[in-house]
């Protein structure tokens, strides 16, 4: 059964489809053990650094995971083709070739679609300015000092140092924000 594999011009699909095969497994099962998957690939020839470097700028066509889709999609498809429809080799290296082509796309968009999901988590404090909030440590009255408010910023609960130009604010006395200083602490005053 294997056989027909590598007799004649299947050999020109079967190979690519298990050198790219092998590749990607070697890959998952890297990353399954901690390893980084071979993402970090550095390849110095002389004075020129041909760097694999990771995916995670924009998708580059001739990185490790690119490469081994290419030949997975071309040596499988045009396995398919050959043997399985019984296609000449030129048009099953044409439906190999947009086979290989149509992997790498979808890996794209996908690495796309994950690097989508990336958020810094960071909050302007700028967002805060008109915002309700707690007074977490107590705020002495204009020019005593500096307390603590707890705002919700962007659904993310915040605690910053707050001064007041009014009275004294106790614990948990609810205040608006209404400016942010140079220093990052907040201005409030009671609602």
């Amino acid at each position: 059964m294997f056989d027909s594999f590598f007799d004649g011009e299947a050999l020109w699909f079967s190979i690519p489809a298990l050198l790219g095969t092998g590749v990607f497994l070697i890959r998952i099962l890297m990353m399954l053990v901690g390893g980084d998957g071979g993402d970090g690939i550095d390849l110095d020839a002389g004075d020129a650094d041909l760097n694999g470097g990771d995916s995670s700028g924009a998708f580059e066509i001739l990185s490790v995971q690119g490469v081994s889709a290419f030949l997975m999609g071309f040596g499988w498809v045009g396995v398919g083709s050959h043997l399985g429809a019984g296609w000449s080799p030129a048009v099953s290296f044409g439906a190999g070739a947009a086979g290989g082509l149509l992997l790498v796309w979808i890996l794209g968009h996908s690495l796309g679609a994950v690097r989508g999901l990336e958020s810094s988590g960071n909050v302007s404090i700028a967002g805060a300015i008109g915002k309700t909030g707690e007074v977490y440590a107590r705020v002495p009255e204009a020019g005593g000092g500096q307390g603590q408010v707890r705002v919700v910023i962007s659904n993310r609960q915040r605690i910053y140092n707050a001064i007041t130009e009014g009275p004294e604010l106790d614990s948990r006395s609810r205040v608006r924000v209404v400016a942010v200083n140079d220093d990052n602490s907040l201005t409030v005053e009671a609602v």
